[in-house]
Protein backbone atom coordinates (compact mmCIF):
# COMPACT_ATOMS: atom_id res chain seq x y z
CA UNK A 1 0.00 0.00 0.00
CA UNK A 2 1.55 3.16 -1.15
CA UNK A 3 2.08 6.34 1.83
CA UNK A 4 0.30 8.45 -0.67
CA UNK A 5 -3.08 6.58 -0.45
CA UNK A 6 -2.87 5.40 2.91
CA UNK A 7 -2.13 8.87 4.41
CA UNK A 8 -5.03 10.27 1.97
CA UNK A 9 -7.57 7.61 3.45
CA UNK A 10 -6.76 8.01 6.73
CA UNK A 11 -7.42 11.52 6.72
CA UNK A 12 -11.07 11.17 4.40
CA UNK A 13 -14.08 10.11 6.78
CA UNK A 14 -16.88 9.14 4.97
CA UNK A 15 -19.95 11.53 5.77
CA UNK A 16 -22.55 9.10 6.79
CA UNK A 17 -25.65 10.94 7.36
CA UNK A 18 -24.58 14.06 5.75
CA UNK A 19 -23.47 12.82 2.14
CA UNK A 20 -24.64 15.40 -0.78
CA UNK A 21 -24.24 11.81 -2.90
CA UNK A 22 -26.45 9.86 -1.06
CA UNK A 23 -28.92 12.94 -0.69
CA UNK A 24 -28.45 12.85 -4.69
CA UNK A 25 -29.00 8.47 -5.40
CA UNK A 26 -32.63 8.97 -2.86
CA UNK A 27 -33.36 12.16 -5.73
CA UNK A 28 -33.18 10.00 -8.29
CA UNK A 29 -34.30 7.06 -7.49
CA UNK A 30 -38.05 8.67 -7.86
CA UNK A 31 -37.36 7.98 -11.72
CA UNK A 32 -36.28 4.40 -11.45
CA UNK A 33 -38.76 1.92 -13.03
CA UNK A 34 -36.45 -0.83 -12.28
CA UNK A 35 -36.56 -2.96 -9.22
CA UNK A 36 -34.25 -5.36 -8.52
CA UNK A 37 -30.94 -5.34 -6.32
CA UNK A 38 -28.20 -4.71 -8.17
CA UNK A 39 -29.40 -2.64 -10.86
CA UNK A 40 -33.10 -1.52 -9.35
CA UNK A 41 -34.70 0.65 -6.41
CA UNK A 42 -33.49 -2.37 -4.31
CA UNK A 43 -29.78 -1.12 -4.28
CA UNK A 44 -30.81 2.20 -3.22
CA UNK A 45 -32.93 1.05 -0.80
CA UNK A 46 -30.61 -1.06 0.86
CA UNK A 47 -28.58 1.88 1.06
CA UNK A 48 -31.17 3.60 3.00
CA UNK A 49 -31.69 0.51 5.38
CA UNK A 50 -27.70 0.51 6.33
CA UNK A 51 -28.18 4.63 6.91
CA UNK A 52 -31.16 3.83 9.41
CA UNK A 53 -29.38 1.06 10.95
CA UNK A 54 -26.38 3.01 11.24
CA UNK A 55 -28.07 6.18 13.16
CA UNK A 56 -31.28 5.08 14.42
CA UNK A 57 -32.87 8.06 13.25
CA UNK A 58 -36.36 8.28 12.57
CA UNK A 59 -35.80 10.51 9.41
CA UNK A 60 -33.77 7.82 7.91
CA UNK A 61 -36.43 4.96 8.79
CA UNK A 62 -38.87 7.01 7.24
CA UNK A 63 -36.81 7.29 3.98
CA UNK A 64 -36.24 3.50 4.10
CA UNK A 65 -39.90 2.89 4.40
CA UNK A 66 -40.78 4.63 1.63
CA UNK A 67 -37.76 3.45 -1.23
CA UNK A 68 -39.24 0.04 -0.14
CA UNK A 69 -42.83 1.00 -1.10
CA UNK A 70 -41.74 2.72 -3.99
CA UNK A 71 -40.21 -0.82 -5.05
CA UNK A 72 -42.88 -2.84 -3.57
CA UNK A 73 -45.82 -0.36 -5.85
CA UNK A 74 -43.78 -1.02 -8.99
CA UNK A 75 -43.51 -4.67 -9.13
CA UNK A 76 -47.10 -5.25 -8.00
CA UNK A 77 -48.82 -2.15 -10.26
CA UNK A 78 -50.72 -3.77 -12.51
CA UNK A 79 -50.53 -0.68 -15.35
CA UNK A 80 -46.85 -1.16 -15.25
CA UNK A 81 -45.99 -1.64 -19.13
CA UNK A 82 -44.03 -4.48 -19.14
CA UNK A 83 -44.90 -6.99 -15.95
CA UNK A 84 -42.09 -7.22 -13.41
CA UNK A 85 -39.36 -9.50 -14.02
CA UNK A 86 -38.53 -12.55 -12.79
CA UNK A 87 -35.11 -10.78 -11.32
CA UNK A 88 -37.41 -8.09 -9.88
CA UNK A 89 -39.97 -10.33 -8.17
CA UNK A 90 -37.03 -12.49 -6.43
CA UNK A 91 -34.77 -10.01 -5.34
CA UNK A 92 -37.66 -7.98 -3.41
CA UNK A 93 -38.93 -11.05 -1.88
CA UNK A 94 -35.35 -11.41 -0.81
CA UNK A 95 -35.53 -7.88 0.27
CA UNK A 96 -38.20 -7.99 2.45
CA UNK A 97 -37.44 -11.21 4.16
CA UNK A 98 -34.13 -9.53 5.21
CA UNK A 99 -35.82 -6.36 6.21
CA UNK A 100 -39.41 -5.71 6.02
CA UNK A 101 -38.88 -6.30 10.21
CA UNK A 102 -36.30 -3.66 10.53
CA UNK A 103 -38.32 -1.50 8.63
CA UNK A 104 -41.28 -2.01 10.90
CA UNK A 105 -43.33 -3.40 7.85
CA UNK A 106 -43.55 -7.05 8.59
CA UNK A 107 -47.27 -7.33 8.87
CA UNK A 108 -48.14 -5.05 6.25
CA UNK A 109 -46.08 -7.18 3.82
CA UNK A 110 -46.76 -10.60 4.92
CA UNK A 111 -49.85 -11.30 2.15
CA UNK A 112 -47.77 -9.73 -0.54
CA UNK A 113 -44.62 -12.06 0.85
CA UNK A 114 -46.88 -14.97 0.69
CA UNK A 115 -47.99 -14.07 -2.54
CA UNK A 116 -44.54 -13.50 -4.01
CA UNK A 117 -43.91 -16.96 -2.45
CA UNK A 118 -46.17 -18.73 -4.88
CA UNK A 119 -45.42 -16.92 -7.54
CA UNK A 120 -41.70 -17.69 -7.84
CA UNK A 121 -42.34 -21.64 -7.25
CA UNK A 122 -44.13 -21.69 -10.08
CA UNK A 123 -41.64 -19.45 -12.30
CA UNK A 124 -39.00 -21.83 -11.11
CA UNK A 125 -40.46 -24.42 -12.36
CA UNK A 126 -41.50 -23.10 -15.57
CA UNK A 127 -37.78 -22.03 -16.06
CA UNK A 128 -36.79 -25.74 -15.45
CA UNK A 129 -39.22 -27.32 -17.92
CA UNK A 130 -37.70 -24.80 -20.60
CA UNK A 131 -34.24 -25.47 -19.62
CA UNK A 132 -34.07 -21.78 -18.78
CA UNK A 133 -31.64 -22.50 -15.55
CA UNK A 134 -29.32 -19.25 -15.47
CA UNK A 135 -28.82 -18.23 -11.50
CA UNK A 136 -29.75 -14.63 -12.12
CA UNK A 137 -32.34 -14.58 -15.39
CA UNK A 138 -33.92 -18.27 -15.14
CA UNK A 139 -34.58 -20.78 -12.74
CA UNK A 140 -31.97 -20.82 -10.08
CA UNK A 141 -32.78 -17.23 -9.16
CA UNK A 142 -36.58 -18.19 -7.11
CA UNK A 143 -34.50 -21.80 -6.31
CA UNK A 144 -31.48 -19.45 -4.24
CA UNK A 145 -34.39 -17.48 -2.73
CA UNK A 146 -36.54 -20.51 -2.10
CA UNK A 147 -33.26 -22.03 -0.37
CA UNK A 148 -32.84 -19.35 1.56
CA UNK A 149 -36.30 -18.37 2.73
CA UNK A 150 -38.76 -21.24 1.72
CA UNK A 151 -40.42 -22.70 5.10
CA UNK A 152 -39.16 -25.95 3.18
CA UNK A 153 -36.89 -26.66 0.79
CA UNK A 154 -37.20 -30.33 0.85
CA UNK A 155 -40.20 -30.51 -1.62
CA UNK A 156 -38.12 -28.97 -4.70
CA UNK A 157 -34.97 -31.12 -3.75
CA UNK A 158 -35.62 -33.52 -6.89
CA UNK A 159 -36.42 -30.51 -9.17
CA UNK A 160 -33.47 -28.84 -8.14
CA UNK A 161 -31.04 -32.16 -8.23
CA UNK A 162 -32.19 -33.10 -11.72
CA UNK A 163 -32.22 -28.98 -13.01
CA UNK A 164 -28.29 -28.75 -12.01
CA UNK A 165 -26.07 -28.99 -14.68
CA UNK A 166 -24.19 -32.78 -14.36
CA UNK A 167 -20.66 -33.37 -13.99
CA UNK A 168 -20.29 -34.50 -17.26
CA UNK A 169 -22.11 -31.61 -18.63
CA UNK A 170 -19.28 -29.64 -17.00
CA UNK A 171 -16.73 -30.68 -19.59
CA UNK A 172 -18.45 -29.68 -22.14
CA UNK A 173 -16.69 -26.50 -24.43
CA UNK A 174 -18.15 -24.46 -27.20
CA UNK A 175 -16.27 -23.88 -30.60
CA UNK A 176 -14.05 -21.52 -29.60
CA UNK A 177 -12.77 -23.75 -26.29
CA UNK A 178 -14.92 -21.82 -23.74
CA UNK A 179 -16.94 -23.76 -21.39
CA UNK A 180 -20.70 -24.38 -22.44
CA UNK A 181 -21.29 -23.70 -18.09
CA UNK A 182 -19.54 -20.32 -17.97
CA UNK A 183 -17.30 -20.44 -14.03
CA UNK A 184 -18.14 -17.01 -12.56
CA UNK A 185 -20.16 -16.89 -9.64
CA UNK A 186 -22.62 -14.87 -11.08
CA UNK A 187 -24.34 -17.22 -13.83
CA UNK A 188 -22.01 -20.33 -13.83
CA UNK A 189 -20.50 -23.12 -11.92
CA UNK A 190 -19.01 -21.20 -8.93
CA UNK A 191 -22.82 -20.32 -8.26
CA UNK A 192 -23.86 -24.12 -8.73
CA UNK A 193 -21.17 -24.78 -6.58
CA UNK A 194 -22.46 -22.22 -4.01
CA UNK A 195 -25.85 -23.48 -4.02
CA UNK A 196 -25.18 -27.24 -3.35
CA UNK A 197 -23.15 -26.12 -0.29
CA UNK A 198 -26.75 -23.70 1.23
CA UNK A 199 -28.16 -27.54 0.30
CA UNK A 200 -26.18 -29.55 2.57
CA UNK A 201 -25.79 -26.98 5.07
CA UNK A 202 -29.74 -27.19 5.34
CA UNK A 203 -29.94 -30.80 4.43
CA UNK A 204 -26.79 -32.38 5.28
CA UNK A 205 -28.32 -36.08 5.09
CA UNK A 206 -29.03 -35.82 0.99
CA UNK A 207 -25.96 -37.92 -0.35
CA UNK A 208 -26.89 -37.50 -4.08
CA UNK A 209 -26.54 -33.84 -3.19
CA UNK A 210 -22.87 -34.67 -1.83
CA UNK A 211 -22.21 -36.18 -4.83
CA UNK A 212 -22.50 -33.75 -6.80
CA UNK A 213 -20.85 -31.20 -4.45
CA UNK A 214 -17.97 -33.48 -5.00
CA UNK A 215 -17.92 -33.30 -8.43
CA UNK A 216 -18.01 -30.08 -8.86
CA UNK A 217 -14.87 -29.85 -6.29
CA UNK A 218 -13.28 -31.26 -9.17
CA UNK A 219 -14.10 -29.61 -11.65
CA UNK A 220 -13.67 -26.26 -10.46
CA UNK A 221 -9.87 -27.42 -9.43
CA UNK A 222 -9.80 -29.05 -13.37
CA UNK A 223 -10.39 -25.30 -14.10
CA UNK A 224 -7.41 -23.51 -12.25
CA UNK A 225 -3.99 -23.22 -14.45
CA UNK A 226 -0.61 -21.93 -13.62
CA UNK A 227 -0.50 -18.07 -13.45
CA UNK A 228 -0.43 -17.87 -16.79
CA UNK A 229 -1.95 -14.03 -16.99
CA UNK A 230 -1.86 -11.60 -14.38
CA UNK A 231 -1.97 -14.34 -11.49
CA UNK A 232 -5.52 -14.82 -12.91
CA UNK A 233 -6.06 -18.66 -11.67
CA UNK A 234 -9.16 -19.36 -13.34
CA UNK A 235 -10.16 -19.04 -17.03
CA UNK A 236 -12.83 -19.65 -19.03
CA UNK A 237 -11.40 -22.02 -21.59
CA UNK A 238 -8.71 -19.93 -22.93
CA UNK A 239 -5.08 -19.70 -22.45
CA UNK A 240 -6.19 -15.72 -22.08
CA UNK A 241 -8.57 -15.40 -20.03
CA UNK A 242 -10.24 -12.91 -18.35
CA UNK A 243 -7.98 -12.44 -15.22
CA UNK A 244 -10.00 -10.26 -13.44
CA UNK A 245 -10.16 -10.51 -9.31
CA UNK A 246 -14.36 -9.22 -9.51
CA UNK A 247 -16.90 -10.89 -7.71
CA UNK A 248 -19.44 -11.27 -10.36
CA UNK A 249 -17.08 -13.36 -12.98
CA UNK A 250 -13.31 -13.66 -11.39
CA UNK A 251 -11.32 -15.21 -9.29
CA UNK A 252 -12.72 -13.90 -6.08
CA UNK A 253 -15.79 -15.24 -6.32
CA UNK A 254 -14.91 -18.75 -8.55
CA UNK A 255 -12.14 -19.40 -5.42
CA UNK A 256 -14.47 -18.50 -2.74
CA UNK A 257 -17.10 -21.29 -3.84
CA UNK A 258 -14.02 -23.85 -4.00
CA UNK A 259 -13.28 -22.76 -0.91
CA UNK A 260 -16.23 -22.97 0.81
CA UNK A 261 -17.06 -26.13 -1.19
CA UNK A 262 -14.04 -28.09 0.32
CA UNK A 263 -14.86 -26.64 3.84
CA UNK A 264 -18.31 -28.08 4.01
CA UNK A 265 -17.10 -31.24 2.55
CA UNK A 266 -13.89 -32.17 4.70
CA UNK A 267 -11.86 -32.34 1.89
CA UNK A 268 -8.66 -31.07 3.83
CA UNK A 269 -6.20 -30.92 0.49
CA UNK A 270 -8.70 -28.95 -1.41
CA UNK A 271 -9.21 -26.27 1.48
CA UNK A 272 -5.46 -26.07 1.58
CA UNK A 273 -5.32 -25.84 -2.67
CA UNK A 274 -8.11 -22.83 -2.22
CA UNK A 275 -6.83 -21.40 0.36
CA UNK A 276 -2.88 -20.76 -1.26
CA UNK A 277 -4.97 -19.87 -3.95
CA UNK A 278 -6.88 -17.13 -2.38
CA UNK A 279 -3.56 -16.01 -0.68
CA UNK A 280 -2.31 -15.11 -4.11
CA UNK A 281 -4.66 -13.49 -5.23
CA UNK A 282 -4.82 -11.16 -2.15
CA UNK A 283 -1.32 -10.27 -3.08
CA UNK A 284 -2.95 -8.83 -7.09
CA UNK A 285 -3.41 -5.21 -5.92
CA UNK A 286 -2.82 -3.51 -9.04
CA UNK A 287 -5.20 -2.77 -12.13
CA UNK A 288 -2.70 -4.69 -14.46
CA UNK A 289 -3.54 -7.61 -12.19
CA UNK A 290 -6.76 -7.37 -11.21
CA UNK A 291 -8.94 -5.45 -13.72
CA UNK A 292 -10.08 -2.69 -10.87
CA UNK A 293 -10.00 0.66 -12.00
CA UNK A 294 -13.36 2.42 -9.79
CA UNK A 295 -15.07 1.78 -6.82
CA UNK A 296 -17.80 0.01 -8.40
CA UNK A 297 -18.79 -3.12 -6.12
CA UNK A 298 -19.40 -5.58 -8.97
CA UNK A 299 -15.88 -5.23 -10.42
CA UNK A 300 -14.31 -2.91 -8.47
CA UNK A 301 -12.56 -1.42 -5.16
CA UNK A 302 -15.85 -1.76 -2.87
CA UNK A 303 -16.57 -5.11 -3.97
CA UNK A 304 -12.72 -6.51 -2.99
CA UNK A 305 -13.11 -4.34 0.49
CA UNK A 306 -16.08 -6.43 1.48
CA UNK A 307 -15.22 -9.65 -0.23
CA UNK A 308 -11.83 -9.79 2.02
CA UNK A 309 -13.11 -8.37 5.18
CA UNK A 310 -15.64 -11.30 4.54
CA UNK A 311 -12.84 -14.02 3.86
CA UNK A 312 -10.59 -12.55 6.91
CA UNK A 313 -13.85 -13.45 9.00
CA UNK A 314 -14.37 -16.76 7.33
CA UNK A 315 -10.97 -17.97 7.77
CA UNK A 316 -9.19 -15.83 10.50
CA UNK A 317 -6.01 -15.13 8.84
CA UNK A 318 -4.85 -11.49 8.85
CA UNK A 319 -3.38 -11.84 5.17
CA UNK A 320 -6.61 -11.44 4.37
CA UNK A 321 -7.54 -8.81 6.95
CA UNK A 322 -4.46 -6.70 5.46
CA UNK A 323 -5.58 -6.89 1.76
CA UNK A 324 -9.20 -5.74 2.76
CA UNK A 325 -7.72 -2.85 5.20
CA UNK A 326 -5.91 -2.32 0.96
CA UNK A 327 -8.93 -2.17 -0.70
CA UNK A 328 -10.58 0.21 1.84
CA UNK A 329 -7.97 2.52 1.95
CA UNK A 330 -8.16 2.56 -1.95
CA UNK A 331 -12.11 2.47 -2.09
CA UNK A 332 -11.72 5.87 0.18
CA UNK A 333 -8.67 7.44 -1.04
CA UNK A 334 -11.02 7.68 -4.56
CA UNK A 335 -14.41 8.08 -2.83
CA UNK A 336 -16.30 11.84 -4.12
CA UNK A 337 -19.40 12.63 -2.18
CA UNK A 338 -19.29 15.92 -4.13
CA UNK A 339 -19.39 14.20 -7.50
CA UNK A 340 -21.86 15.63 -9.86
CA UNK A 341 -24.78 12.83 -10.97
CA UNK A 342 -26.40 13.68 -13.95
CA UNK A 343 -30.30 13.10 -13.77
CA UNK A 344 -32.48 11.35 -16.24
CA UNK A 345 -36.19 10.74 -17.96
CA UNK A 346 -35.59 6.80 -17.97
CA UNK A 347 -33.57 4.38 -16.14
CA UNK A 348 -31.80 2.98 -19.07
CA UNK A 349 -28.16 1.30 -18.79
CA UNK A 350 -26.09 4.51 -18.53
CA UNK A 351 -28.66 5.87 -15.79
CA UNK A 352 -27.84 2.52 -13.80
CA UNK A 353 -24.37 2.36 -14.44
CA UNK A 354 -24.28 5.99 -13.01
CA UNK A 355 -26.36 4.97 -9.60
CA UNK A 356 -27.01 1.46 -8.84
CA UNK A 357 -25.84 -0.54 -6.52
CA UNK A 358 -23.38 -2.85 -8.33
CA UNK A 359 -21.75 0.27 -10.80
CA UNK A 360 -22.60 3.11 -8.78
CA UNK A 361 -19.97 5.46 -6.67
CA UNK A 362 -21.81 5.05 -3.37
CA UNK A 363 -19.43 1.38 -3.22
CA UNK A 364 -17.25 2.71 -0.58
CA UNK A 365 -20.42 4.04 1.98
CA UNK A 366 -22.33 1.31 1.29
CA UNK A 367 -19.41 -1.19 2.46
CA UNK A 368 -19.03 0.86 4.97
CA UNK A 369 -22.00 1.64 6.61
CA UNK A 370 -23.04 -2.14 6.56
CA UNK A 371 -19.63 -3.19 8.13
CA UNK A 372 -20.82 -1.38 10.94
CA UNK A 373 -24.04 -2.51 11.49
CA UNK A 374 -25.60 -6.02 9.42
CA UNK A 375 -23.71 -6.97 6.31
CA UNK A 376 -25.58 -10.10 5.73
CA UNK A 377 -27.89 -8.80 3.52
CA UNK A 378 -25.23 -7.00 1.06
CA UNK A 379 -22.95 -10.20 1.58
CA UNK A 380 -25.99 -12.17 0.29
CA UNK A 381 -25.96 -10.38 -3.05
CA UNK A 382 -23.20 -11.65 -3.78
CA UNK A 383 -23.46 -15.15 -2.27
CA UNK A 384 -20.95 -14.85 0.52
CA UNK A 385 -22.62 -17.21 2.91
Amino acid sequence: MSTTVTTLANQVSLPHQDSALTRRLFELAENIDRYDTGFGLNGITMLAVCRYLNSGASADLAIAQNLCLQAIEGVTDPQRTAAATLVEISELAQFLASHAETLELSEAVTPLREMLHQILVKRMNICFEKQELDPYTGGFQPAWYLLLYGPDCHQHLKSWLEALPTVEALAERHEDGTYKVATGLSHGLAFYALFVCKVLQRCPEVRAFQRRGKGYLRALRRRSVSARRYGCYYLEGKARGPGRLCLAYGDMGILYAGLQLARLLGETDEVEFFTDALLHTAGRRTPENTAITNNSLLYGRSGAWLFFDHLNKLTGINTFAETAAFWRAEAIAHYDDQQIIEGFDHYDYPAMQRISLFEGPQGPLLVDLALRTTPTSLQSTFYLL
